[in-house]
């Protein structure tokens, strides 16, 4: 179950850095400040996850 986790913490890391380079682009061709501002919670929320998922793998290999 806890390899399962971390598989799933690293999609979630995948799907926001996908969104990382998304979303502030937008708001750049847009000219909507509000888009460009996301950009530091999603890099809060990929590293987050990455280093959730890093933390269950490492504790998986360790038992």
């Amino acid at each position: 179950m806890i390899p399962d986790l971390g598989l799933l913490s690293l999609l979630c890391a995948l799907a926001l850095s996908a969104l990382l380079s998304i979303v502030p682009l937008v708001g750049i061709y847009r000219q909507r400040t509000l888009l460009i501002r996301y950009a530091m919670p999603l890099s809060y929320g990929v590293c987050l996850f990455t280093t959730l998922s890093i933390l269950l793998l490492g504790l998986q290999f360790w038992h």
